[in-house]
């Protein structure tokens, strides 16, 4: 679910300074994976790096919009 919401807000900041958002994103992974006690890291990482992908395109593609308030 948060890769979705990365992937969103990935393509709303694309055109601005990005690097307050890869550090967000960065530390919510590490902190998900060192909570993830029995579950398959690998899977857990895929699926959360497919999702931003998969929304990131989406919106870009024009699939998906939102309005801005």
């Amino acid at each position: 679910l948060f890769g979705l919401c990365f992937g969103r807000f990935l393509f709303r900041f694309k055109n601005d300074f990005k690097a307050p958002i890869y550090v967000i994103i960065a530390f919510f992974y590490i902190g998900y994976l060192i909570g993830s006690f029995d579950a398959n890291k690998i899977f857990i990482s895929a699926l959360f790096f497919f999702s931003i992908v998969i929304t990131y395109k989406a919106h870009d593609k024009g699939f998906l919009h939102s309005i801005e308030y």
